[in-house]
């Protein structure tokens, strides 16, 4: 999650990194703490043409690890019909 009033911004490269929250709950309560760093980067040809067989995975990292959860994830484009479908 980010924080309030911080965007999801990507830069014209594909690149971005934000900062983030995290909700935990401490003695049945919910509290909300400073999470890890996600950063990545996007193929910048779908910033502006449609996914293509061409285009390649994106990729997020978190800048320390959570819950025992990867710290590296790769993900590869929605095909067209798929994408079609999300939107």
């Amino acid at each position: 999650m980010l924080p309030p009033g911080e965007g999801a911004g990507v830069a014209s490269n594909g690149q971005f990194s934000h900062g983030s929250s995290l909700g935990i709950f401490v003695g049945g309560y919910p509290q909300v703490t400073t999470g890890p760093t996600l950063s990545g980067s996007i193929p910048s040809s779908v910033l502006i043409v449609p996914v293509g067989p061409s285009t390649g995975n994106a990729t997020l990292n978190v800048s320390t690890q959570v819950q025992n959860l990867p710290t590296t994830w790769s993900l590869s484009p929605l095909s067209q019909s798929a994408a079609a479908a999300v939107c």
